[in-house]
């Protein structure tokens, strides 16, 4: 009967060590984002069918269309609701709205999404009530 020798490697433990390191070190905080509004027209009337995108600084798409793309009905009202995880919140998290309306025509707006801990109202990143006038 061959018999055989268990050797304990040091890599197991090693890899171990380095997970338990990063789970203390590496933080994660739930974060959410709230941003709404409304599109209005130079005469002050609500716009239809402009396309409400989150972009980069660049003027690219942010992330995909489905959670950052919005087409506004006959009221002109926009909403941007989303969860993730992410660092340590900062008082203010900047967001650039681009309103494409009438089709090719971009402008593009810097919206402060400023940190709330008012669970009964807008928890996160909040922007309530954004006006945006076409011109």
């Amino acid at each position: 009967m061959k018999r055989t020798h268990s050797r304990r490697s040091g890599g197991a433990s090693l890899r171990i060590t380095l997970g338990l390191v990063l789970l203390v070190s590496c933080k994660d905080y739930e974060y959410r984002h709230e941003v709404d509004g409304k599109v209005l027209g130079a005469d002050d009337k609500p716009v239809k069918g402009a396309i409400v995108r989150r972009v980069t600084d660049k003027g690219d798409q942010y992330g995909i269309d489905e959670l950052y793309s919005r087409t506004t009905p006959a009221t002109g009202e926009f909403s941007f609701v989303n969860v993730g995880r992410g660092p340590q919140h900062m008082s203010s998290a900047p967001w650039k709205i681009q309103v494409e309306y009438p089709a090719g025509v971009k402008h593009t707006y810097d919206v402060a999404a400023n940190w709330s801990d008012d669970r009964s109202g807008c928890f996160g990143y909040c922007a309530k009530g954004v006006i945006v006038i076409l011109k």
